[in-house]
């Protein structure tokens, strides 16, 4: 029985996972059709540059992106400003589907508990506190076990 409900939770976080990875990679093909062709005279997102305050300190720069694995070793400046400037484009679409995935993933879980019986769905509560309770003495954190 314990094999199955890891089997079904494993099989579901790939299922999730896969489906935001097939997400995000629709969105460039899905965005880029009919816009216009880029103008790469030069002045991209690295003129957005903000101003140096008047008291003499540094201003703390904008959080940017993050390239991807290996990008680092061989972009441009010119090509990680555009990396940060893409990413910067997608973020807001991509936290969307986050959220709308998380819901159905909630909806999911709703509607698979009332496939159960009252005394199977305490047996499964139980079962997840008992979880709890080891990964929290194992010092495990989880984004269920994460503060809401």
């Amino acid at each position: 029985m314990r094999q199955v409900v890891r089997h079904d939770a494993r099989r579901k976080h790939w299922a999730t996972l896969l489906l935001v990875l097939w997400v995000a990679s629709a969105l460039p093909w899905c965005h880029a059709e009919g816009q216009p062709p880029k103008d790469d005279s030069g002045g991209g997102a690295a003129s957005s540059q903000p101003a140096e305050p008047k008291d003499g300190k540094k201003a703390r720069k904008k959080p940017r992106g993050r390239l991807p694995r290996y990008y680092g070793k061989v972009v441009t400046d010119k090509q990680r400003e555009e990396v940060y400037g893409i990413q910067a484009r997608y973020r807001e679409q991509i936290d969307k589907l986050r959220a709308e995935i998380a819901k159905l993933l909630k909806q999911q879980e709703e509607e698979v508990s009332a496939v159960l019986t009252d005394a199977q769905r305490s047996e499964v509560a139980k079962l997840r506190e008992e979880a709890a309770k080891k990964r929290k003495s194992r010092g495990v954190k989880t984004a269920r076990s994460a503060p809401k």
